[in-house]
């Protein structure tokens, strides 16, 4: 179960397009979609959320909350670099960038979940594809399987810009 929370919380920085950030603090995303393992399936949502800024470093924390079918709830506090954390004065641009630096990797493809139609970049990881795309986490859409056969397949059902 760790990886998948692993590879569904993957940093946009590594994809990070290199465009000076401005996250804010409260700037949030919900994926919600279902983890399947061992012929069993469990309701997840996440939600990914801009706590705290350290204004003389810059850095983000970030707190992901993992919420379970009928297990306790994961939280994950994690500090990143700003200047690697989606905005809204950069949104726009995020799918197209980060496809021009994929080296081939990436396909701009529209997607359309329960918050809305995106333009993303669907993204090969480990076992499936992530669709990135101008929203808080970055992170639209995810399909994937590891490989001790967990699967998740999950997509935004909300978020918003503080």
């Amino acid at each position: 179960m760790k990886t998948i929370f692993k590879t569904l919380t993957l940093s946009v920085a590594a994809l990070s397009c290199g465009v000076w950030a401005a996250p804010q603090v409260g700037d949030y995303a919900v994926l919600a979609g279902k983890i399947s393992s061992g012929g069993q399936s469990f309701g997840i949502e996440t939600h990914i959320t801009n706590m705290q800024i350290n204004s003389g470093t810059g850095e983000v924390l970030v707190r992901t909350t993992h919420l379970i079918e009928g297990q306790d709830p994961q939280i994950e506090n994690e500090w990143k670099a700003g200047d690697q954390i989606i905005d809204q004065e950069m949104a726009p641009a995020i799918a197209s960038a980060v496809c021009e630096q994929s080296d081939g990797q990436g396909v701009m493809e529209n997607v359309t979940t329960p918050a809305g139609t995106f333009s993303t970049c669907k993204m090969p990881v480990d076992g499936g594809f992530m669709w990135i795309g101008g929203v808080p986490s970055g992170i639209v859409k995810a399909d994937f399987t590891n490989d001790d056969g967990t699967s998740y397949s999950g997509q935004l059902k909300e978020y918003a810009w503080r």
